[in-house]
């Protein structure tokens, strides 16, 4: 039985070179207790990503009380969040039941979640500070930040899975699968709620090709091997994974406990962005030694 737990849990993950140092340790053990607890039942991944949502949301009414008590259950429910987030995936993974639209629904519910959390810390620490302004300027920082890094994360995870594990089939368009299914429900008269989250997503992507446009035409001349790029790769892969969402919340949900959303706001704007900027600077001495490679 344990054997078989074993399997089943590695069989939920995603490749580990990938996952978040917080998502393996902590976040995705106590998920697949949840995914084994509804795995014979009728709940669908997409429920739990709703259950998900719940608890960000409830996190972001917390924190806007603004007291320890508050920031306490805030930082918890937080916690939760991300638990239940973790268990969505793992779960259309074990069951081997995952869509399109419920990928994007899991990414647009981690929005929502932490747009909710980012207005309870403003309603609950900016407005009851002296500098409002100041650190209301500060939180957008942050806010934006965290989503910058989301997305260059996300960005070279997706890059490190084409050229590290060699799946260059989607080297031409990751987008296509979604596009081809946004136009067939149009051309079918399908989900209209389906047809909404897809476009979304193609919005978010498009945003995201921009800001990783560069990164695209570095990309265009490698020509090395699966193993080479994964060895040139694969430390740095890790590192930018302490970049990921995970570890800003759980970064968050530490600094909640203790009543200390100023460092966490601080933490995000001058600890991770110099931990970007020191990737970035390595991903390019990297991208152009293997550029050169024939």
């Amino acid at each position: 039985m344990g054997l078989s737990w074993l399997t089943e849990y590695k069989n939920s993950l995603k490749a580990l070179e990938i996952e978040e140092f917080f998502d393996l340790v902590f976040y995705r053990p106590l998920g697949f207790l949840v995914v084994k607890a509804v795995s014979r039942t009728a709940i669908t991944p997409n429920q739990l990503t709703y259950t998900a949502l719940f608890f960000g949301v409830i996190a972001g009414i917390s924190f806007s009380f603004g007291t320890k008590e508050a920031f306490v259950l805030g930082g918890l429910s937080y916690l939760l969040f991300d638990v239940f987030d973790c268990s969505d995936g793992q779960l259309a993974r074990l069951k081997r039941n995952g869509t399109l639209t419920g990928r994007i629904i899991d990414g647009v519910a981690d929005y929502l979640a932490g747009i909710a959390v980012y207005i309870g810390i403003c309603f609950g620490y900016v407005a009851n500070t002296e500098n409002r302004l100041l650190w209301f300027i500060l939180l957008i920082v942050a806010a934006g930040s965290h989503i910058v890094h989301s997305m260059i994360t996300d960005f070279y995870r997706q890059r490190f899975i084409r050229y590290g594990f060699g799946e260059k089939s989607a080297l031409g368009n990751s987008d296509a699968p979604y596009i081809d299914e946004l136009m067939r429900l149009r051309k079918e008269g399908g989900s209209k709620f389906n047809r909404v989250i897809l476009s979304i997503y193609l919005a978010y992507s498009s945003r995201q090709s921009k800001i990783t446009r560069n990164e695209s035409v570095t990309e265009s001349k490698f020509t090395v091997t699966p193993g080479v790029y994964y060895h040139n790769n694969a430390a740095i892969m890790r590192s930018w994974t302490f970049l990921g969402p995970t570890t800003q919340i759980t970064f968050l949900v530490i600094t909640a406990l203790f009543f200390r959303p100023d460092i966490y706001i601080l933490g995000m704007i001058f600890g991770f962005n110099l931990l970007a900027i020191i990737l970035f600077i390595c991903q390019q001495v990297i991208d152009r030694r293997l550029a050169k490679i024939v």
